[in-house]
């Protein structure tokens, strides 16, 4: 993890999460069993997916168990967005995009654990931080969505 997981105390039994992953289909879709492996890893707890709106429909269909959120809101207005999220009164917060604007989803969603991407000057947003990515620079050496269960498998060691 990097050397920073100041993990919570009031997180071990988490009820709540928060997974947001934004961003085109092909990310969204290796980025599932990812999602699945957390809801395993916290089995009472509610899973919120945060996608692009455009993806809603297929990702209803694909996760029946997962409660997914469009971006942008219905009504296009980001403080009620931010409103909602911190109602939700989420426990975890997993940031698998780290964008600058997902980063402040997370730090201002109220969640006592977030977890994203060490990720230069993003990583302020986050209290547990995963290393951005496993392989070299120039040699892909596995399947990219296998680097998404990366902080899934560091939450579910910290679990603990």
């Amino acid at each position: 993890m990097n050397g920073t997981s100041s993990r919570p105390r009031a997180c071990r039994q988490v009820r709540r999460i928060l997974v947001i992953r934004r961003r085109g289909l092909g990310d969204a879709l290796v980025t599932l069993p990812a999602v699945r492996q957390l809801a395993a890893t916290f089995p009472l707890a509610e899973v919120d997916l945060v996608l692009d709106r455009a993806l809603c429909p297929l990702f209803a269909a694909l996760a029946p168990d997962l409660r997914v959120l469009a971006w942008p809101p219905a009504d296009d207005r980001p403080r009620s967005w931010l409103r909602r999220l911190r109602a939700r009164r989420y426990d975890l917060v997993l940031d698998f995009l780290g964008s600058p604007r997902t980063a402040l989803w997370a730090a201002l969603s109220g969640a006592p654990w977030r977890v994203g991407y060490d990720h230069g000057l993003r990583a302020w947003a986050y209290n547990t931080r995963i290393p951005r990515n496993r392989t070299d620079r120039f040699a892909l050496t596995e399947f990219a969505g296998e680097s998404f269960l990366d902080p899934v498998q560091a939450l579910a060691a910290n679990r603990q």
